[in-house]
């Protein structure tokens, strides 16, 4: 996201506060994505609002998921850009299958509860998101979530 003066997404401009902190807030115009904190392995959908600090000189990086039939697959949740990793074939309400490029610790958010698959659990991190801890391997590995 650019800063700009002009404001086509109806977000809060960065300002900079007396204790130099560079400050950023979404307002809830945007349903249907979420913003996911990797470092933070936290998640929130961006229709309820978004707003982080980042103090000067730093940076912070948040993904951008959008919602599928109450899907997101987040990815490689080792990896630093973990759904570069994915590609998504099919979704339904009830199921969605898609391919990693290498299998691995896999994050996803579900709206309406936890994943099943049948080579795999999933815990609960919070948030809707869930983690299946696949080993790591090489090759692609094509997954079918249901719930």
């Amino acid at each position: 996201i650019v800063h700009t003066t002009e404001n086509p997404l109806n977000a809060a401009p960065f300002r900079t506060d007396p204790n130099s902190l560079c400050q950023f807030s979404l307002t809830p115009i945007l349903y249907g994505l979420l913003v996911y904190d990797q470092e933070a392995k936290t998640i929130v959908e961006l229709g309820e609002g978004f707003s982080t600090e980042v103090p000067d000189f730093s940076a912070k990086l948040f993904l951008l998921y959008p919602k599928t039939k109450g899907w997101a697959i987040i990815g490689r949740s080792d990896k630093y850009l973990p759904a570069a990793a994915v590609k998504v074939q099919a979704v339904t309400d009830s199921e969605i299958t898609f391919t990693l490029q290498e299998s691995g610790p896999l994050t996803v958010w579900s709206a309406n509860g936890a994943p099943q698959m049948d080579s795999a659990t999933f815990e609960s991190i919070g948030d809707n998101l869930y983690l299946a801890n696949l080993p790591v391997s090489s090759g692609e590995m094509k997954l079918t979530l249901r719930r």
